[in-house]
């Protein structure tokens, strides 16, 4: 594949309790001939989860816009070529991440939904494995 994604959720205190932080992090990367342009990333926030406020960090956020509603986040990635030719740089147009964090606000079991990244112009569509979370009390 040109793209891939990759969704890693992890526990920040140790478990996933009722109030606690989890770390989810979307993990793109992209072929050195991928195509240039838009690509759209959907993800869900478990239900019985619900977004944190964060700070940002430049180097989550380096060229992706993201929005916010409900249960939806909703990210957009321009990939354009890299400034130079440097192996750094190189590198850093090779994969994005998305990092956000949520917490549980109910007990139980819950469905990570598959994250998708998406490029219709280049009939690019792939997703990430769901996964089940589970919520401490």
């Amino acid at each position: 594949n040109l793209v891939s994604i990759r969704k890693v959720v992890t526990p920040v205190e140790g478990n996933n309790g009722v109030g606690k932080a989890t770390r989810v992090e979307l993990i793109i990367n992209f072929e050195e001939d991928a195509p240039l342009g838009y690509y759209t990333v959907s993800d869900s926030i478990p239900s019985g989860m619900r977004l944190m406020p964060y700070q940002k960090n430049e180097e989550d956020y380096r060229s992706v816009w993201i929005e916010n509603e409900n249960q939806q986040i909703t990210a957009q990635i321009y990939r354009d070529t890299p400034r130079d030719e440097t192996e750094e740089e190189q590198q850093k147009w090779k994969e994005r991440r998305i990092v956000y964090y949520i917490s549980g606000v109910l007990p139980g079991e819950y469905v990570v939904e598959s994250a998708c990244l998406s490029n219709p112009a280049d009939e690019i569509f792939v997703s990430t494995e769901r996964q089940t979370i589970m919520v401490e009390p």
